[in-house]
């Protein structure tokens, strides 16, 4: 695996549009028909049914169904198709079509310490690429199986971009990897990169791509990264963003930091001194030095009047307060990873973080070279009872704030936001 720890410079995006093809076969098309509802010009999103003007595309339970609908007064099902697994998502494009289905693997593994091998399932998203030039005889030319979950897809001219999701099996010290098998040729393992920062869970997200007229051009990228839950896509980038969450077993180290960055400045210097040499000594357990510390601690306040030791608690405590606000603030965070895409290839551009959560895909955009996105902060505080309220942050090409704008409509949240141009218009109540 390979850390990411420096992010090259990349060109400002240019949108550029892209088109569905229709078929070139001579036969009637409408020119006013329903298409599906897409927030970027030029990057078509998948859906469950597709027009293309005289054919309607359907995926229901386990079937692909054709429909010749124009004239509609001659509309008749022209073929049937089952498919395996489950059918999720679909797209259409000119002689082509290509559908994701979920599907689970078993594979056979040994548990740890058990004395044999036991039945696994893993799920698996499987891309089936169908040739639809001849609309009543499907023909399916591949099957691309990919390790993990389904998340989103986009379709850029010709290339098909995905996402899956896997939490990483471990089998003892075996740990399953992510893996692509086409249906013809030598299975696939992506190149997986990783980032230097702790997370409460690790998730698999592979980003993979596909040529819909040339489906041998398979291209991929794992990122090991915590569960993504939103993503947005423009004409040369992809973002995948979650909220930040620290591991239960950082909470020790939190403790650490809490008491040598908030409590320890505020005590006498002897005091301090001597604490210090404690946590100095590595022959120690960590159990053993806050023995210790706890005893020097204990001694300082029989030491003290009454007086002297409620100034030094409110004191500490109004530390410990602004300490907490301080920690509160970076796990409300949401991190963003920028992914460049151009012409199949995927290559990673760097990693920015900003307060509050997006409430969907339509929260982010990009708009000549930056990357902006609306947000809700929501959080308990122990003094002011429940705060909420939204932001909006502009980001530039190397994910680095570069403009901000905070507490917007407090104690409301945002319900809708759509970017238009240089404006943004939220909805908040």
């Amino acid at each position: 695996m390979e850390e990411i720890t420096s992010i090259p410079e990349a060109p400002v995006p240019v949108a550029t549009p892209s088109f569905v093809e229709k078929p070139s076969t001579g036969e009637t098309y409408a020119t006013d028909y329903s298409r599906t509802n897409i927030q970027v010009e030029g990057v078509d999103e998948a859906d469950f049914v597709k027009n293309d003007g005289k054919y309607i595309y359907i995926i229901s339970q386990k079937r692909l169904v054709i429909i010749d609908a124009y004239p509609p007064e001659n509309a008749t099902i022209v073929s049937d198709v089952e498919i395996e697994g489950t059918p999720v998502d679909m797209y259409v494009n000119g002689d082509r079509l290509a559908l994701f289905s979920r599907e689970y693997d078993e594979i056979e593994a040994i548990p740890p310490y058990d004395y044999m091998p036991r039945p696994q399932r893993r799920e698996m998203t499987h891309l089936h690429i169908y040739d639809i030039s001849d609309r009543e005889k499907p023909e399916q030319i591949e099957d691309l199986a990919t390790s993990g979950c389904y998340y989103q897809s986009r379709m850029i001219g010709d290339y098909i971009y995905f996402v899956t999701r896997e939490t990483p099996l471990y089998y003892g010290d075996f740990v399953e990897l992510p893996v692509i098998k086409p249906l013809v040729g030598n299975a696939l393992n992506p190149d997986i990169y990783y980032f230097g920062n702790p997370e409460d869970s690790y998730t698999f997200t592979m980003v993979a791509s596909v040529d819909i007229k040339d489906p041998d051009e398979l291209n991929a990228r794992t990122f090991l990264m915590g569960y993504s839950n939103t993503l947005y896509v423009s004409a040369n980038s992809i973002y995948i963003t979650y909220q930040k969450h620290l591991p239960y077993r950082y909470s020790e180290v939190l403790q650490k930091e809490r008491f040598n960055e908030a409590i320890l400045p505020h005590l006498p210097e002897d005091v301090q001194d001597k604490i210090r040499d404690i946590q100095k000594d590595e022959s120690l357990s960590s159990y053993e030095q806050w023995e210790r510390i706890s005893e020097v601690l204990e001694r300082m306040y029989n030491g003290m009047d009454e007086d002297e030791k409620r100034r030094l608690i409110d004191e500490i405590e109004e530390a410990v307060r602004e300490w907490e606000n301080k920690i509160e603030a970076e796990m409300r965070k949401t991190v963003i990873h920028k992914i460049r895409i151009d012409g199949g290839n995927i290559e990673y551009e760097g990693r920015g973080e900003v307060e509050g959560y997006p409430l969907n895909q339509f929260s982010m955009d990009e708009y000549q070279g930056y990357f902006r996105i609306a947000t809700t902060t929501s959080f308990w505080n122990r003094d002011r009872g429940y705060v909420e309220y939204n932001n909006l942050y502009v980001l530039d090409e190397k994910m680095e704030v570069v403009g901000e704008l905070k507490r917007i409509a407090e104690n409301e949240r945002i319900y809708s936001t759509r970017f238009m141009g240089d404006r943004v218009y939220m909805v908040t109540f």
